[in-house]
């Protein structure tokens, strides 16, 4: 029919949109994250606290709305200025979701029944890297750069992970288990890498088969 023929139609011209975009994933992951990553978080916060009726949570988050506006409308005396303001703190800011996104890519994939078998601490160590920071630079991280000690201990102060990291990896250590550590640079290299292969071997993939 003609509808069915339009549908393969725009199926197909929305594969070749998605495999031009992954054709280039590697290049465009760290821009992209610095520019949508602060207000997809935002987003999910608000969606989340809304559909799970966590009221506690909207009026925090409300509160902090209304704080950071009327910060916003006192220091800054146009709306232009404002809005530019907002885009360059959130870009700054996103520069950290470009370390999230370094901390679990080109990590192993487990089923459910695989992670149960591994057990908590081989699995987070096995799909989780922790991004190497110097004195100069791990304040700009706020702690979240020890993400396998983040994950193994979500209720931890983040200030306080790098106190257990060392017992982490001795433990890790101790038992044989591979315990990634990565700079920043080295991580972002190596995750270019791989989603540039990706890319190339999705480009292969025909969907209509």
């Amino acid at each position: 029919s003609s509808s069915s023929a339009a549908s393969d139609v725009y199926k197909r011209q929305v594969w070749r949109c998605v495999q031009l975009l992954t054709r280039v994933q590697h290049i465009t992951i760290a821009p992209m994250a610095m520019l949508i990553g602060r207000y997809n978080f935002l987003l999910i916060s608000w969606v989340f606290a809304f559909s799970r009726r966590k009221w506690l949570d909207v009026s925090f988050m409300a509160a902090h709305l209304c704080w950071f506006a009327i910060w916003l409308a006192v220091l800054l005396p146009s709306t232009r200025e404002r809005l530019l303001f907002v885009a360059v703190h959130y870009a700054c800011v996103g520069v950290l979701h470009v370390q999230l996104l370094l901390s679990h890519l080109c990590t192993q994939q487990f089923s459910a029944d695989e992670e149960a078998t591994l057990g908590v601490f081989r699995f987070q160590l096995a799909t989780t890297r922790n991004i190497a920071t110097n004195a100069w630079d791990s304040w700009f991280h706020g702690g979240l750069e020890k993400q396998i000690e983040h994950h193994l201990f979500p209720q931890l102060p983040r200030h306080r992970l790098h106190a257990v990291a060392p017992r982490v990896k001795a433990l890790a250590t101790k038992h044989g288990v591979p315990y990634m550590e990565e700079d920043f640079s080295a991580a972002m290299l190596l995750c270019a890498h791989n989603l540039a292969r990706l890319s190339i071997e999705l480009a292969t993939v025909n969907p209509a088969a």
